[in-house]
């Protein structure tokens, strides 16, 4: 059954039918071949964490939106220039994380377009920049609230501090699944209070010293692990939640209906690789209607 909205965000999060609105963390059964997997994964194919130097460290501030870029070419795309705009235009200070083959190839416009900014090597994913970036915010604004987000959705649209400055729970997702667990969708997710407890506390994710250098298993690892490793030490849930029943990853299958519903993201793999999930000029079109102009 769904929560009751609040009133601050009861226009900005509206139902979408098979999912559940509002939805508080609850661990899911997990099975002894994933918990073998994990296991073995944790252990032998982990590597050392990326290198990284800070450009322009974070100053104290209440608030901070991080954002992970991969650049592997150097060069800036349309919808990551959009990403940074939309987040500058929050007037929230912007700490940007971004992947390069060496430091030098860090774009100039990014000095220039963030409050903050962090080099990190290509190696990682995206789970390595949030370890690296939750270490700067937790060194030099401590107890800081924050959004996190990597570049591989569009937006965020809408007004996306509201659903920040309202996040009911400390580690708030936009989306949640129960597919292999109930887990919190990491593409984007806001934290409450960060500090060096809390950054301690989600170590067995956020890995201190480690990183993977393969999808699978910065998903098993890490992605799947978020949720459940949080909980332990604050609250946890989502916005919307797919439990199974009627869709999986609910970022494939209702994408429009969640962007209709007040969801401020949009997977960029639906026109690529996961593009036979949905109708893919519909979805162009509801870029252009959302102020895309252009998609790369």
């Amino acid at each position: 059954m769904d929560m009751p909205v609040s009133d601050q965000l009861q226009h900005v999060v509206r139902p979408v039918a098979g999912l559940q609105r509002l939805w508080s963390f609850t661990p899911s059964s997990v099975s002894r071949r994933q918990k073998i997997d994990r296991l073995f994964r944790s252990y032998w194919r982990r590597s050392p964490r990326p290198p990284y130097r800070v450009i322009k460290p974070v100053f104290p501030a209440s608030r901070w939106n991080l954002l992970f870029l991969f650049l592997p070419s150097g060069r800036i795309s349309v919808s990551q220039h959009f990403t940074i705009q939309r987040l500058n235009s929050t007037g929230i200070p912007l700490l940007v994380v971004v992947a390069t083959l060496a430091e030098e190839d860090v774009p100039v416009i990014l000095r220039e377009a963030t409050d903050a900014l962090i080099w990190k090597g290509l190696s990682g994913y995206d789970f390595s920049a949030y370890r690296i970036g939750l270490e700067e915010i937790s060194s030099n604004a401590p107890g800081a609230d924050l959004l996190v987000m990597n570049d591989s959705v569009f937006g965020p649209f809408g007004d996306i501090e509201l659903l920040v400055a309202n996040a009911p729970w400390g580690l708030t997702g936009f989306t949640s699944s129960a597919m292999a667990e109930n887990h919190i969708q990491s593409y984007a997710f806001a934290v409450k209070s960060v500090d060096k407890t809390l950054l301690s506390n989600l170590s067995e994710a956020m890995l201190p010293k480690h990183s993977f250098n393969s999808p699978g298993d910065v998903i098993l690892c890490q992605e799947l692990a978020l949720a459940r490793v949080a909980s332990g030490h604050t609250s946890v849930g989502s916005y919307w939640h797919s439990d199974g029943r009627t869709y999986g990853d609910p970022m494939l299958t209702v994408p429009l209906e969640l962007l209709d519903a007040g969801l401020p993201f949009l997977k960029k793999s639906l026109l690529g690789k996961m593009q036979s999930f949905q109708d893919v000029e519909a979805i162009r079109e509801r870029l252009l209607a959302l102020g895309h102009a252009e998609i790369d």
